[in-house]
C-alpha cells in the first residue's frame, strides 16, 4: 500500500485554488531494501520530497504576496491612477532548491498609460529572472575556490543537486556583478574614512578579529616551495 505525505497551509486566501495551498506526495516503499541500498533509498526519498516541499512553500509565499500587493491596485500616489489587471506572466526564481517559473499578476494604469508588475514594488530589480542571495553567495564561494568558472559552477550543481540551475556564463556574470557590488561598498566606506576630519567621524568597519592567519593550504605549500 502506497503511503502519502500531506503538506497543507491553513488560512489560504480565497484567490488561491485548493491545489495551491496543499501538497500530497507519495513516500517511497523501503520495506524490501536493506543495508546501503536501504539508507540510499531513504536519503534520496527524503531529499527529493523535502525539495518539493521547499518549492511548494516558496511558490505559495510568492503567490500570496502577489495577491496581496495586486489587490491594492496601486501604481502611483497620484489620484488619476486607474489600475486594471492585464493577465499574468511567468517570473523565474533561481533558488537553492531549483529554478521555478511563477505566474505573476500584470497590470495597466489607465491614468499614466503604463504597464507594470505590482509585485515588483517589493522585489529586487530584475530582468525577468531573480537569483536569491543564497545562490549568489554560493556561486561566489565556489568560483573563489576553483581555477575556473566552469568548475565552480559544476561544484555548485553537485552541492545543490541541481545540474541545470545556472549556466557557466550566467554564473560568471553573477559573480562579477556580486564582486562589483562589494567593491563599490568598500570604496564608499573608504571615501567616508578619507573625508573624516576627526576620529569620531570614521564609520565603524564590519571587521572580525582572526586569531590565525587566513591562508589556505595551497598558499602554505606555495610559500614553502619558494622559500
Amino acid at each position: 500500500m502506497t503511503k502519502w505525505m500531506i503538506v497543507q497551509i491553513t488560512e489560504a486566501p480565497l484567490e488561491l485554488n485548493d491545489d495551491e495551498h496543499s501538497l500530497c506526495l507519495p513516500i517511497a516503499d523501503v520495506e524490501q531494501a536493506t543495508g546501503d541500498e536501504l539508507l540510499n533509498l531513504i536519503e534520496t526519498d527524503a531529499y527529493e520530497q523535502g525539495k518539493q516541499v521547499q518549492q511548494f512553500l516558496f511558490i505559495n509565499h510568492i503567490k500570496r504576496l502577489d495577491v496581496t500587493i495586486s489587490e491594492q491596485r496601486s501604481h502611483d500616489k497620484e489620484p488619476d491612477c486607474q489600475v486594471i489587471f492585464d493577465g499574468k506572466d511567468p517570473l523565474t526564481f533561481i533558488t537553492r532548491f531549483g529554478a521555478m517559473g511563477i505566474a505573476i499578476q500584470q497590470a495597466h494604469c489607465k491614468g499614466h498609460k503604463q504597464d507594470f508588475t505590482p509585485l515588483n514594488k517589493i522585489l529586487p530589480p530584475h530582468q525577468g529572472i531573480i537569483t536569491t542571495p543564497a545562490v549568489q553567495e554560493l556561486s561566489c564561494l565556489f568560483a573563489a575556490m576553483c581555477p575556473s568558472y566552469e568548475l565552480g559552477n559544476q561544484l555548485l550543481a553537485i552541492a545543490l543537486q541541481e545540474p541545470k540551475l545556472l549556466s557557466t556564463s550566467k554564473s560568471e556574470r553573477l559573480v562579477e556583478s556580486h564582486a562589483k557590488s562589494v567593491r563599490q561598498q568598500e570604496l564608499s566606506v573608504a571615501n567616508e574614512i578619507l573625508k573624516a576630519t576627526q576620529e569620531t567621524e570614521i564609520p565603524s568597519l564590519p571587521l572580525q578579529a582572526s586569531p590565525t592567519p587566513r591562508r589556505s593550504r595551497l598558499g602554505d605549500e606555495l610559500l614553502e616551495r619558494v622559500s
